[in-house]
Protein backbone atom coordinates (compact mmCIF):
# COMPACT_ATOMS: atom_id res chain seq x y z
CA UNK A 1 0.00 0.00 0.00
CA UNK A 2 2.89 2.62 1.17
CA UNK A 3 4.40 1.54 -2.75
CA UNK A 4 1.26 2.56 -3.94
CA UNK A 5 1.12 6.20 -1.99
CA UNK A 6 4.53 6.88 -3.10
CA UNK A 7 4.39 6.09 -6.53
CA UNK A 8 0.95 8.22 -7.12
CA UNK A 9 2.69 11.03 -4.60
CA UNK A 10 5.83 10.83 -7.10
CA UNK A 11 3.48 10.95 -10.09
CA UNK A 12 1.56 14.09 -8.62
CA UNK A 13 4.83 15.61 -8.33
CA UNK A 14 6.20 15.11 -11.42
CA UNK A 15 2.84 16.58 -13.28
CA UNK A 16 3.40 19.53 -11.42
CA UNK A 17 6.88 19.83 -11.89
CA UNK A 18 6.31 19.36 -15.66
CA UNK A 19 3.36 21.64 -15.70
CA UNK A 20 6.28 24.36 -14.12
CA UNK A 21 8.60 23.75 -16.30
CA UNK A 22 6.96 23.76 -19.31
CA UNK A 23 4.67 27.49 -18.90
CA UNK A 24 7.72 28.76 -17.83
CA UNK A 25 8.63 28.44 -20.56
CA UNK A 26 5.99 29.06 -22.74
CA UNK A 27 6.40 32.40 -21.31
CA UNK A 28 9.79 33.13 -23.95
CA UNK A 29 7.36 32.46 -26.70
CA UNK A 30 5.19 35.05 -25.61
CA UNK A 31 4.46 37.72 -28.17
CA UNK A 32 3.38 40.21 -25.64
CA UNK A 33 5.95 42.69 -23.94
CA UNK A 34 8.88 41.19 -23.38
CA UNK A 35 9.38 42.92 -19.63
CA UNK A 36 5.97 41.11 -18.60
CA UNK A 37 7.19 37.77 -20.02
CA UNK A 38 10.44 37.85 -18.45
CA UNK A 39 8.58 38.64 -15.18
CA UNK A 40 6.02 35.78 -15.75
CA UNK A 41 8.99 33.46 -16.35
CA UNK A 42 10.64 34.61 -13.76
CA UNK A 43 7.79 33.74 -11.32
CA UNK A 44 7.00 30.48 -12.97
CA UNK A 45 10.42 29.52 -12.55
CA UNK A 46 10.83 30.33 -9.03
CA UNK A 47 7.86 28.83 -8.29
CA UNK A 48 9.16 25.43 -9.89
CA UNK A 49 12.29 25.78 -8.65
CA UNK A 50 10.70 26.02 -5.01
CA UNK A 51 8.17 23.20 -5.45
CA UNK A 52 10.94 21.06 -6.58
CA UNK A 53 13.01 21.61 -3.64
CA UNK A 54 9.74 20.89 -1.07
CA UNK A 55 8.61 17.40 -3.06
CA UNK A 56 12.37 16.55 -3.03
CA UNK A 57 12.25 16.71 0.51
CA UNK A 58 9.21 15.69 1.15
CA UNK A 59 9.60 12.51 -1.12
CA UNK A 60 13.16 11.73 0.54
CA UNK A 61 11.53 11.83 3.91
CA UNK A 62 8.63 9.04 3.16
CA UNK A 63 10.96 7.16 1.06
CA UNK A 64 12.96 6.93 4.19
CA UNK A 65 10.23 5.88 6.25
CA UNK A 66 9.82 2.91 3.61
CA UNK A 67 12.75 2.15 3.60
CA UNK A 68 12.53 1.89 7.22
CA UNK A 69 9.85 -0.58 7.02
CA UNK A 70 11.13 -2.63 4.10
CA UNK A 71 14.95 -2.30 3.91
CA UNK A 72 14.70 -1.40 0.03
CA UNK A 73 16.63 2.03 -1.17
CA UNK A 74 15.27 2.03 -3.96
CA UNK A 75 12.02 4.29 -2.96
CA UNK A 76 15.19 7.19 -1.98
CA UNK A 77 17.07 7.09 -5.42
CA UNK A 78 13.94 7.48 -7.14
CA UNK A 79 13.24 10.48 -5.23
CA UNK A 80 16.99 11.14 -6.33
CA UNK A 81 16.38 10.54 -10.34
CA UNK A 82 12.93 13.03 -9.85
CA UNK A 83 14.70 15.81 -8.37
CA UNK A 84 17.93 15.20 -10.94
CA UNK A 85 16.23 15.41 -13.82
CA UNK A 86 14.11 18.38 -13.04
CA UNK A 87 16.90 20.11 -11.76
CA UNK A 88 18.86 19.25 -14.87
CA UNK A 89 15.61 20.80 -16.90
CA UNK A 90 15.90 24.17 -15.10
CA UNK A 91 19.85 24.59 -14.93
CA UNK A 92 20.56 23.63 -18.86
CA UNK A 93 17.52 24.15 -20.30
CA UNK A 94 15.19 27.08 -18.67
CA UNK A 95 18.25 29.19 -17.42
CA UNK A 96 20.12 28.90 -20.83
CA UNK A 97 17.04 29.49 -22.87
CA UNK A 98 16.14 32.72 -20.19
CA UNK A 99 19.33 34.50 -21.19
CA UNK A 100 19.40 34.35 -24.61
CA UNK A 101 15.58 35.62 -24.31
CA UNK A 102 16.82 38.84 -22.59
CA UNK A 103 20.24 39.01 -24.47
CA UNK A 104 17.64 38.54 -27.86
CA UNK A 105 15.02 41.51 -26.08
CA UNK A 106 18.09 43.89 -24.85
CA UNK A 107 16.96 43.20 -21.08
CA UNK A 108 19.24 43.49 -18.07
CA UNK A 109 20.58 41.25 -16.08
CA UNK A 110 18.37 42.08 -13.36
CA UNK A 111 18.12 38.60 -11.06
CA UNK A 112 20.11 35.65 -10.55
CA UNK A 113 20.14 33.41 -12.95
CA UNK A 114 21.22 29.57 -11.90
CA UNK A 115 23.94 28.64 -13.91
CA UNK A 116 24.03 24.79 -15.09
CA UNK A 117 28.01 24.69 -13.02
CA UNK A 118 25.60 25.60 -10.14
CA UNK A 119 22.69 23.13 -10.86
CA UNK A 120 25.41 20.20 -11.44
CA UNK A 121 27.17 20.79 -8.17
CA UNK A 122 23.73 20.96 -6.51
CA UNK A 123 22.66 17.48 -8.18
CA UNK A 124 25.90 16.43 -6.89
CA UNK A 125 25.34 17.37 -3.20
CA UNK A 126 21.53 16.60 -3.23
CA UNK A 127 23.35 12.55 -4.16
CA UNK A 128 25.48 12.99 -1.39
CA UNK A 129 22.60 13.65 0.80
CA UNK A 130 20.70 11.24 -0.54
CA UNK A 131 23.75 8.71 0.16
CA UNK A 132 24.22 9.87 3.40
CA UNK A 133 20.53 9.50 4.60
CA UNK A 134 20.20 5.95 3.26
CA UNK A 135 23.54 4.72 5.18
CA UNK A 136 22.03 6.61 8.27
CA UNK A 137 18.37 5.14 7.94
CA UNK A 138 20.57 1.15 7.24
CA UNK A 139 22.91 1.82 10.23
CA UNK A 140 20.22 2.90 12.40
CA UNK A 141 17.30 -0.27 11.53
CA UNK A 142 20.40 -2.65 11.39
CA UNK A 143 21.14 -1.40 14.92
CA UNK A 144 17.89 -0.89 16.49
CA UNK A 145 16.04 -4.08 14.61
CA UNK A 146 19.11 -6.08 14.92
CA UNK A 147 18.57 -7.22 10.63
CA UNK A 148 20.90 -7.40 7.68
CA UNK A 149 19.88 -5.09 5.28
Amino acid sequence: MLTKIYFAVTGIAVLVMTFFTFYANSWLNSIGSPDIAAGNFSYYSNLGLSFLWISFIALVIFAGYMMWNNAKSLWIWISFIYFAVFMTLQTFWLAPSFSAFKAAHGLAETAFTVMPLFGAVIIVLAGVAVFFAQYIITKTRTKLKGDKV
